[in-house]
């Protein structure tokens, strides 16, 4: 015999050996028997279920062996059940698997059920027992989420006549059907709405006031339903006359008018200027009276003869204490302020009603607004507004913007906006138009995906005027760069959206630029921005 058939005889002899022998372990041993569970989901939602692969390898072919299967809740049975069951109800938590005899490997599919979200979850266990020895086990924790339905809707705050899209959001298991219902609240009572039966639904309504909507999403036999959204038609209108009504109710109570009076003497010991009312102090909220206003709201130690510290500090608190106490008691007489003031924005409203903050940024307008800004000529428009020579003096510089912005048709804009632009940004060639300026970073003037001609109006006015002073942001600066000027230039903006909508080149744009913020619009109406539009841009404070 050769040694290369002895060879081939022995590695044939060692191949069988190898298939015949036991399986070793890491540190010699046979190994032993394992169970084990793949392909089960981390994450089930209330309802669904899942199907998951459990099996067992390693085992002696003489040994009686058993899975034994278990679902803890992570909280302990709940009282309405467990979380998650090897039966739909889940009052199934263990189930027990017997291996067939003589079996090296053994492999089943099982299903897993979640029923509900109490407990968070459960943890899934699978034991291999040997006769009623336990060998090893193998455990997994699934979380239960509910399946819950959002609304959300396009518009908060639209005007009247706008419609608005209502639209429904369903976390739950992906690539599941859903069926949708969606309701509307009247009075204390939901109805559902004929045909509403997708997951978004338009609505429009051209009679103010906030309508409540909800929508209902089922998945098999579990239904759930959305929180209310609340839009608001013509929503800046009733805030005006809302917030036009407390004032009326605060204005006649006694502890307003004690606290004005000490406010005013002590205005009128720093300016020398009497005061009929905090109206007229704020409708002068600009240079030296701003400062007045401010000192006394914030003065220490009062001086020899002054009024005492605490009445030189509890106007604005006042005024805004009364504003809080009156229109608690409104809503409750009136339905249209209730509802408004229990939306989102409502509810914002009601925290920052008559703040110092807010009061002061708004000063100039609670009263009527006054005039006697600087007249453009109303025979000249467009470039020609714009002298041959840029013009050095404040006075001349606001003939020429107010002559753009006011007495210009809003057909020249729609035209010119790109032309007026060149015009005035660098690298110009025009140098009559150096005294004007678009502003950095506004984002009409600089919004790549083309600018609406309201939106280059309002940054021409707003960014121009502060150019004139030198950039500054000073509102104690008794300049054009006062509160006045800086809401009239926003009022207008407003009032040419309305008149010519947004006019931009795509929606993109239309949602960047165009979408006017409702409530800061019913702030700056109400503080009497409306009547000033016909006003032109004033070189000082108005006195």
């Amino acid at each position: 015999m050769s040694k290369r058939t002895t060879f081939a005889r022995q590695a044939r002899t060692l191949r069988a050996e190898r298939r015949l022998a036991p399986r070793v372990g890491p540190m010699g041993g046979v190994a032993a028997p394992v169970a084990l569970f793949y392909e089960l989901s981390a994450l089930l939602y209330e309802t669904q279920s899942d199907s998951f692969t459990v099996s067992a390898a390693n085992l002696a072919r003489t040994t009686a062996y058993t899975i034994s299967l278990s679902a803890a809740t992570a909280g302990g049975t709940n009282v309405s059940g467990n979380d998650v069951g090897f039966n739909s109800t889940c009052s199934t938590a263990s189930k027990t698997l017997t291996i067939p005899a003589n079996s090296a490997a053994y492999s089943t599919t099982v299903t897993l059920y979640a029923c509900d979200d109490e407990g968070g979850g459960g943890t899934i266990t699978a034991q291999l027992k040997a006769g009623a020895t336990a060998v090893n086990s193998a455990s997994q924790f699934v979380s239960v989420k509910a399946i819950s339905v959002e609304a959300s809707v396009s518009d908060p705050f639209p005007s009247s006549s706008d419609s608005v899209t209502l639209t429904a959001s369903v976390d739950g298991p992906s690539g599941a059907s859903y069926t949708y219902q969606w309701q509307q609240k009247s009075g204390a009572t939901w109805a559902s709405i004929s045909g509403a039966t997708s997951s978004t639904l338009s609505r429009s309504f051209s009679t103010r006031g906030t309508r409540v909507f909800r929508v209902r999403a089922t998945y098999g036999s579990t239904t759930t339903t959305s929180e209310a959204v609340m839009p608001t038609w013509d929503g800046e209108n009733i805030v005006i006359d809302m917030l036009s009504a407390m004032e009326r109710r605060v204005v006649a109570l006694s502890a307003y008018t004690t606290a004005q009076t000490a406010f005013l003497n002590c205005v009128q010991r720093r300016t020398g200027t009497s005061l009929a009312s905090f109206d007229a102090a704020l409708d002068r909220y600009a240079g030296r009276t701003k400062t007045a206003v401010d000192a006394c709201e914030s003065s220490g130690a009062p001086r020899s003869g002054a009024l005492p510290a605490l009445a030189r500090t509890t106007m604005f608190a006042t005024y805004q204490r009364l504003s809080k106490q009156e229109l608690a008691a409104m809503r409750r007489t009136n339905s249209e302020y209730d509802l408004l003031l229990s939306t989102d924005l409502g509810r914002e409203f009601l925290d920052s009603v008559s703040s110092p903050e807010i009061v002061k940024r708004y000063a100039g307008y609670i009263a009527q607004s006054g005039g006697g800004g600087v007249s453009g000529q109303a025979s000249v428009t467009g470039f020609d507004c714009i002298p041959a020579t840029a013009p050095s003096s404040l006075t001349r510089k606001l003939e020429a913007l107010n002559c753009l912005v006011f007495d210009t048709p809003h057909s020249w804009w729609v035209t010119n906006v790109l032309v007026l632009k060149r015009r005035i940004e660098p690298p110009s060639t025009y140098p009559q138009y150096s005294f004007l300026q678009y502003g950095a970073g506004d984002k009409c003037s600089f919004s790549p995906d083309g600018p609406t001609p309201s939106c280059r109006k309002h940054d021409l006015a707003y960014a121009s005027l502060r150019y004139f002073v030198g950039g500054t942001d000073s509102d104690e600066l008794d300049t054009v760069w006062n509160p006045v000027n800086k809401y009239l230039a926003d009022s207008k903006f407003y009032r040419d959206v309305e008149q010519h909508g947004c006019e931009s080149p795509s929606k993109i744009a239309e949602e960047t630029l165009c979408t006017l913020d409702k409530k800061e619009m019913a702030n700056v109406y109400h503080w009497g921005v409306a009547v000033a539009v016909g006003f032109n841009l004033a070189p000082t404070e108005r006195r």
